[in-house]
């Protein structure tokens, strides 16, 4: 997260939510299976945001978008198919995914100690 994203979610930190994504069905918008999201419930959804909606009374991560006044819900794999809801209405949107959180290395590469080369950053941003 930015210095920018870090005020931003303070500032809404009573409806800010950490999620895990499971799968691959966003994988063209850079959110990989592991990943943590930030999803914020206080933000209005608006076509082209990645949000968290209820699929089948589960929650989902797509992208919100508009065609011919149809709200759909699209993965960003073309492996997967568009959702829009049986009886025609809009998709129940839970929250606005804000940021995602990936790791650099897999957990199965994760270092038990430190190297003696480690070097220590100079600018450290304090958590929410």
């Amino acid at each position: 997260m930015t210095q920018q994203s870090v005020s931003q979610a303070m500032a809404h930190e009573a409806t800010l939510f950490v999620m895990q994504m499971a799968g691959d069905s966003m994988i063209n918008a850079g959110i990989h299976n592991g990943d943590l999201l930030i999803v914020d419930r206080s933000l209005a959804p608006v076509p082209g945001d990645v949000v968290a909606a209820v699929m089948d009374d589960e929650i989902a991560i797509k992208r919100l978008v508009s065609r011919a006044g149809i709200t759909i819900l699209h993965a960003e794999n073309p492996r997967y198919p568009d959702y829009m809801p049986s009886n025609g209405a809009s998709p129940a949107i839970w929250g606005i995914v804000t940021d995602v959180i990936h790791p650099l290395i897999s957990s199965s590469d994760r270092r038990t100690t430190a190297s003696a080369n480690t070097s220590t950053p100079t600018t450290l941003v304090p958590a929410c």
